[in-house]
């Protein structure tokens, strides 16, 4: 009876952990919406503009990459739970397909959180062309 219980349970608790990481990834991929905006208002001068403009769009895709992996891992995690509450019943033999879509679940979150430490690096890169580009006044 655990291991029925366990079939289905177990991917569920899994999901909060990206859930949790949506949360903040969305907002810092708002933030970086509105600085894309700003600039696009009130220009940046200097050299690093175009150096600037490249990071940005990478630190983008960063982020977009990151909520896709985060999306697809509650998704997978959620037809793993619906395939163990399935199989547990009445295939028990096909369990083995409920433990891959946990791990490609969890390799998910892991290529995310790679993503965001990507994003997180790059940030202080545009973070230091801004400081170099303020006017000293």
């Amino acid at each position: 009876m655990t291991d029925a219980i366990d079939s289905w349970l177990t991917p569920l608790l899994f999901i909060s952990a990206p859930a949790l990481m949506i949360l903040s990834t969305a907002a810092r991929y708002a933030q970086l919406h509105g600085e894309i905006h700003f600039l696009q208002d009130h220009g940046q001068a200097g050299a690093g503009r175009d150096v600037c403009n490249t990071a940005l769009l990478k630190r983008a895709t960063y982020f977009r990459n990151a909520l896709v992996a985060l999306y697809s891992a509650i998704a997978i995690f959620a037809i793993a739970s619906l395939l163990g509450a399935i199989v547990s019943n009445w295939w028990s033999h096909a369990l083995q397909w409920v433990a891959a879509l946990t791990v490609v679940g969890i390799g998910a979150v892991i290529f995310a959180a790679v993503s965001l430490v990507r994003e997180a690096l790059l940030s202080l890169r545009i973070i230091t062309l801004h400081f170099d580009n303020l006017d000293p006044d």
